[in-house]
């Protein structure tokens, strides 16, 4: 099975599982790329992902990119939140 495939399949997967789970924010992350003697993410059509990494936690090769996009993405979404949306549950 090639990449875009097997990325199919999980969102397709995930979607069913649960369709709030499948709608929130994502990113593809190919890892060991060492192992694989490559240094870039395969090019895959990944709708609503806020990006495509490659790393290899071994070499420490692509971490500092994919940190600095989850920051981003959080930071995105922490000004998308408006306060009168949250509410807190009590025990």
């Amino acid at each position: 099975m090639g990449w875009q495939a097997e990325y199919d399949q999980l969102r397709r997967e995930i979607a069913e599982y649960s369709p709030d789970l499948a709608a929130k924010p994502h990113c593809v992350v190919f890892t060991k790329m060492d192992l694989l003697g490559e240094e870039y993410a395969p090019p895959i059509d990944a709708p609503g992902a806020f990006g495509l990494f490659a790393i290899s936690a071994a070499a420490r090769e692509g971490l500092d990119a994919l940190t600095a996009a989850w920051w981003t993405e959080l930071l995105r979404l922490k000004q998308s939140v408006r306060p009168e949306d949250v509410t807190l549950s009590l025990p």
